[in-house]
């Protein structure tokens, strides 16, 4: 039941999103997305660092808590959240409000980058507000208020970043990266606002007060500390291989603006088309982290191997089939669509990674939840090293 309600909110979001990648190229092209996909680098690994692993932490301590009657700790674990939360966005904020013009120029290689920086603390602060009731809310089992949350923030989003594009309709893609993050924060501003009135008015008062003891503060810490630095080093590494790719493509003897733009093709168009089975793959890893921590958490082993079985069936029956159809679609969707020719070969290879990263969702959603994010860790920043080597080598 959770799967299903999450998967038609994923659905419907999946095809709000690929509108909105349309509209994106659209109004700002392969160049600007190239530009908003270095600032949107930046952004990921802000988000990684500061979210992840307290996302993480309260979902599974909450899950565990409803599971062996402990509502009492669940207020006590999403304070937490938030202290570290803020905390961390604040030295995020520091960092990019004092030197953003370093990071711009030097690191990103992109000086216009900038630009968007104040936004992208603005919506980092109201996604961190979002993302953490929502770990609540998925841990508690209670998905619709997610699914509601995020279809509705996408529409908005969409909406506020075409008035924006469309107002401006300028060149400066440094400015076009600025208003694609103003649009996210006007969206993120109703998420934040939902997802806290859901809580006052639900759970809030359900949910006794209690001060939080040493062991589910050191349960939070040892669940968060390894998650945020899988994702942290992952995204930072990925970000990375953004930055680096366009300087590759350029010593292979292309102009800035092409490599740039064979960035925002692959970030911005060839991977989502090829990534729309993802909606009821990431329903499916969602539900499953709730259901496989509290079946753990009350020693129900034979349910815990049920699940996971289930899991990676269900991936593969889903994501296969799926992206076999879409890879020879693929070209003529995305000359029709994005007006981008991509060869058959190319497409063929996203296919096999499409694949791929289904099964690897699965898996760390089930390592996660089975309290063995220790191997995500390492799996995960080896897979994102193996692939900025292979970037630089070929």
């Amino acid at each position: 039941y959770a799967a299903g309600v999450l998967a038609c909110g994923n659905i419907v979001l999946q095809v709000l999103g690929f509108a909105y990648r349309v509209l994106l190229s659209h109004y700002a092209g392969a160049e600007g997305l190239g530009v908003y996909r270095l600032v949107n680098s930046v952004y990921l690994v802000c988000n990684a660092g500061c979210l992840s692993g307290v996302t993480m932490a309260c979902s599974r301590l909450s899950a565990a808590s409803e599971a062996r009657g402990e509502q009492y700790k669940v207020r006590a674990v999403l304070r937490l959240a938030f202290r570290v939360f803020f905390t961390l966005c604040l030295l995020c904020g520091v960092v990019l409000l004092l030197d953003g013009q370093g990071i711009a120029g030097g690191i990103l290689g992109d000086s216009r980058c900038a630009r968007a920086f104040p936004f992208l603390l603005l919506c980092l602060a109201l996604t961190g507000i979002e993302n953490i009731f929502k770990s609540l809310f998925i841990g508690l089992e209670r998905m619709q208020y997610a699914a509601v949350s995020e279809v509705t923030e996408q529409l908005i989003r969409i909406g506020a970043v075409w008035l924006l594009l469309r107002q401006y309709q300028g060149e400066n893609y440094g400015t076009i990266a600025m208003l694609i993050f103003a649009g996210m924060v006007a969206s993120e501003i109703f998420s934040a606002s939902f997802l806290t009135i859901l809580y006052r008015r639900g759970l809030a008062g359900r949910t006794p007060a209690a001060p939080l003891d040493h062991t589910t503060a050191r349960q939070f810490f040892f669940i968060a500390l390894p998650v945020s630095a899988s994702a942290l080093l992952g995204n930072v590494i990925g970000s990375a291989g953004s930055i680096l790719l366009p300087k590759r493509l350029m010593l292979a003897g292309l102009t800035y603006e092409q490599a740039l733009s064979a960035l925002g093709v692959l970030s911005g168009m060839a991977m989502p088309l090829l990534l729309l089975p993802v909606a009821l793959i990431s329903s499916v890893c969602t539900a499953l982290l709730p259901a496989v921590t509290a079946a753990q958490a009350t020693g129900n082993q034979k349910r815990v191997r049920a699940l996971t079985g289930r899991a990676v069936t269900t991936v593969g029956l889903i994501g296969v089939p799926a992206t076999a159809v879409l890879v020879p679609l693929a070209p003529a969707l995305s000359a029709r669509i994005f007006d981008q020719s991509l060869s058959t070969p190319y497409v063929s290879l996203l296919g096999v990674t499409a694949v791929l990263c289904y099964y690897q969702m699965a898996a760390g959603s089930l390592l996660n939840a089975l309290g063995m994010q220790h191997w995500q860790v390492v799996i995960s920043v080896s897979a994102e090293l193996l692939q900025v080597l292979l970037m630089y080598r070929w």
